[in-house]
């Protein structure tokens, strides 16, 4: 701010000289300054990365679907910011990455930026923090064409799954939220008594499966113009009708490596509600 100041008070003394007061005074005027002055001292910019890692997984994005209903699903665990952001996960579990790179704002572009190139009909999302979908994926997907639905999981945490399918292409006809919790209570439904015998044998069992988040997602899609039926193109609504209607799950399940016994149920359960 100080060394700007200077140059312009040396502008303002020359122009006095070559073309007299009045051209003094002009330049004094133009050298004003309106609002507060803000500096900054920065290192030096370090470049970025010369290819991005997705854009290596990403050996074909975008190839057209050689028929119309055809479709491409995409599935994606995105590591929820409030694990992301703990001293263990950046100490422990991600010690090899820089912690910059850990930081939300950076990592939720690339995640956007990720799922338009693979340019999905659906895509699933795992790990998806509540504030992340509502202020920025589902936002942005909106625009490209998206309509979403979030679950967040059963307990504290606030993240949980989305799903976000091609406006154009589908049509949501029905949806539900599987709690898992609430499947597993004594008594068990109709639907899921055969897996009374075994809670009632194993207490230890009953109460883990009610300290588990697990939920599930089930959206139900039909094909747009079979569902609109207002296409004038009749090969268009044909191969829609014929494609019929797509159930589409998504869950997030226990992640735990002794507990496997754990996921088959939870596995059984959801099919059973399918």
């Amino acid at each position: 701010g100080a060394a700007g100041g200077n140059g312009a008070e040396h502008a303002a003394a020359a122009a006095a000289l070559q073309d007299g007061p009045a051209a003094a005074a002009v330049a004094a005027e133009s050298d004003t300054i309106y609002g507060e002055v803000v500096t900054a001292e920065t290192g030096p910019v370090q470049p970025g990365p010369p290819q991005s890692a997705a854009f290596i997984r990403q050996l074909s994005p975008g190839v057209p679907l050689p028929e119309p209903w055809w479709f491409r699903v995409m599935s994606y665990n995105i590591l929820a910011d409030q694990y992301a952001g703990t001293a263990y996960a950046q100490e422990v579990l991600f010690k090899y990455c820089p912690k910059e790179l850990l930081d939300n704002n950076y990592r939720r572009q690339l995640v956007l930026e990720e799922i338009l190139r693979y340019q999905p009909d659906i895509c699933c999302l795992q790990e998806v923090d509540d504030k992340v979908y509502s202020e920025y994926l589902s936002p942005h997907l909106s625009r490209h064409g998206y309509t979403g639905h979030y679950t967040n999981k059963q307990g504290k945490v606030r993240e949980g799954s989305a799903m976000f399918w091609r406006s154009g292409k589908w049509v949501a006809a029905a949806m539900q939220d599987i709690k898992l919790r609430d499947l597993f209570k004594l008594p068990l439904s109709d639907r899921h008594c055969q897996f009374t015998p075994m809670l009632e044998s194993s207490p230890a069992l009953t109460e883990a499966l009610q300290k588990v988040t697990t939920i599930a997602q089930m959206v139900l899609l039909l094909p747009r113009n079979a569902a609109a039926g207002s296409s004038t193109d009749s090969c268009s609504n044909a191969a829609a009708a014929a494609a019929g209607p797509l159930l589409m799950i998504n869950t997030h399940l226990f992640f735990h490596p002794y507990a496997p016994h754990i996921r088959s149920l939870h596995t059984a359960a959801i099919l059973e509600e399918a």
